[in-house]
């Protein structure tokens, strides 16, 4: 009796210490996806703040061009006052322009995370001619509580989620 004992504790811890073995070998494989996941997201991230970056120092420039031709619009009416509706037709159309940048500002929120997000999709949508709109009522201090990938993650899934049904609509729905 003792013998059969034996053996069936022997299979038990035998069986025990496979399932614990495959039960290791299956974290190991769900931890090294999400390592990758994350690894992709940081670098989704990285680019989102260099896009920003970018944007922003493009605007900040262009505004400075604008008001740089400006100058000489109004320096070139004053030596050519003849032309003075052609200085003012330019002179608005830059004026337009310097509104176009400002209208660009809107912000979706006040998470640079969110609004990078928001502004791509809606790049997306617009080269797509897709209307794109977010009603986002969040402060900043309201998305501290949570993970800068986890908030990309689900939103980038979410806009994408929407624009794929979105392009299966029939044309004008």
């Amino acid at each position: 009796m003792k013998e059969y004992l034996g053996v069936v504790l022997f299979f038990a811890v035998a069986a025990a210490l496979l399932v614990y073995t495959w039960r290791f070998q299956q974290l190991e494989k769900s931890n090294a996806l999400l390592k990758k996941n994350l690894s992709q997201v940081e670098q989704l991230y990285d680019e989102m703040q260099e896009r920003v970056d970018a944007i922003r120092k493009y605007r900040h420039d262009l505004q400075k061009h604008i008001r740089i031709v400006e100058q000489f619009l109004e320096e070139s009416k004053e030596l050519h006052p003849e032309s003075g509706t052609e200085f003012r037709a330019l002179y608005e159309t830059i004026q337009e322009m310097g509104e176009d940048i400002i209208q660009t500002r809107t912000k979706y929120c006040d998470d640079e995370v969110v609004d990078a997000i928001c502004r791509i999709k809606a790049e997306e949508c617009a080269s797509e001619n897709i209307p794109f709109l977010a009603d986002i009522e969040s402060d900043k201090e309201d998305l501290t509580a949570f993970d800068p990938y986890h908030i990309t993650g689900i939103l980038m899934n979410l806009l994408d989620n929407a624009l794929e049904a979105e392009r299966k609509l029939p044309s004008g729905d």
